[in-house]
């Protein structure tokens, strides 16, 4: 595990990177869904698939913000 996926181990991590990058999500699942609640849904999710996952993250593969995006898409 490397750098930014550490922050993920934790609930003030999650929490940390929630706040870095939950609104841009939002904006991006708003945008591709056009429904506000299942945006909402889908930052959900994705917060709670990459805190599941967070031990496969490898900064060195990409950033954090990237690895997120690629969840909210799929």
């Amino acid at each position: 595990m490397a750098g930014n996926a550490s922050a993920l181990a934790t609930e003030d991590g999650v929490r940390a990177v929630y706040a870095a990058h939950g609104a841009e999500l939002f904006r991006f699942a708003y945008r591709s869904l056009n429904d506000r609640g299942l945006a909402e849904e889908a930052v959900q999710e994705t917060f709670v698939r990459a805190w599941q996952a967070s031990d496969r993250f490898d900064d060195r593969l990409g950033s954090l913000r990237t690895w997120l995006f690629a969840i909210v898409r799929n």
